[in-house]
């Protein structure tokens, strides 16, 4: 982790349901945020109020890069107990898998009834690769790998489909089956064999669908201030430590510490850490110190 821990040149973008924090350009921050924002609205049942999501985009590649899980990750999706992040850097556009995941996010916290699981995974695919341009998006693009993968595997069958299975053919399956029932009011539950062999015959002429695009946001929606040099370094301490890089949280932690010694978010901060790593008796210590400073949150 050698790219600076100081919370410089930071600053922070909010609108309904998203919060980024970046040291890029706001531009570069806004396109992203406007992306996100714009796939949420494409989804279906979208009258239910956001939740939030914690977007950190990287001006400084060396920081992104010490927390990937791969060398080659254009961004990641990580869940926590209290928020759910998507990390990457900013000169990446956001990968296919990361969509994936904020689908399933967009969708679960919405409300509603447990879907099957070909829903589930096959809804958070075909958006997956969503684009949108000017004022037209452009969703269900064939996707190569599902293609071939449904050209030459053996098929998953009906009873198999209710739950979701860790397999790319499972996704492929579940991605053509939305794609091809996504016009009917309501998915046909269960799946039968002779929707199966439907879509066998539906997979020889699979089109993208091009529609109006949602609007972009507007401005006075989105509120844009500089973050606060505590709560970046606690923010970016927050995303390491649920990225699984404790000694990059920690580095983090003790900058905070450092620079705002009687701040009881230090504490709070701190003790989180501690007790995620199991070590019980300094989450207690630190929690305690934060609530005799007053925490809320310890």
């Amino acid at each position: 982790f050698c790219t600076s821990l100081h919370a410089a040149n930071w600053i922070v973008l909010r609108t309904p349901g998203l919060e980024l924090y970046t040291d890029a350009p706001e531009k570069t921050a806004r396109s992203a945020l406007d992306r996100l924002a714009n796939i949420r609205r494409l989804l279906p049942e979208n009258e239910a109020e956001p939740v939030a999501l914690r977007v950190l985009l990287y001006g400084s590649t060396s920081e992104f890069r010490a927390l990937a899980p791969t060398p080659k990750s254009g961004g990641f999706y990580q869940s926590g107990p209290e928020r759910d992040y998507i990390l990457m850097p900013a000169n990446a556009q956001l990968p296919r898998n990361v969509v994936h995941e904020y689908v399933h996010f967009a969708l679960n916290t919405r409300g509603g009834t447990r879907r099957p699981g070909w829903i589930e995974e096959g809804l958070a695919e075909f958006y997956s690769n969503a684009q949108i341009t000017g004022a037209t998006a452009r969703l269900g693009a064939p996707i190569p790998e599902h293609m071939d993968l449904l050209a030459h595997r053996t098929w998953y069958t009906p009873a198999e489909l209710e739950s979701a299975h860790d397999d790319p053919l499972f996704y492929a399956q579940a991605w053509a089956l939305v794609h091809m029932f996504r016009h009917q009011p309501t998915f046909p539950e269960p799946i039968t064999a002779e929707h199966l062999a439907d879509l066998r015959l539906y997979l020889k002429n699979l089109r993208a669908d091009v529609v109006p695009a949602p609007p972009s946001i507007s401005a006075a929606k989105v509120t844009v201030e500089p973050a606060a040099p505590l709560e970046t370094l606690l923010v970016r301490a927050d995303a390491a430590l649920r990225a699984q890089h404790p000694e990059i949280a920690k580095q983090l932690y003790a900058q905070a510490l450092h620079e705002f010694p009687n701040s009881p978010a230090v504490a709070t901060g701190m003790g989180t850490m501690a007790l995620a790593l199991g070590d019980e008796p300094t989450a207690r210590a630190q929690l305690q110190r934060a609530i005799r400073l007053n925490d809320q949150d310890a």
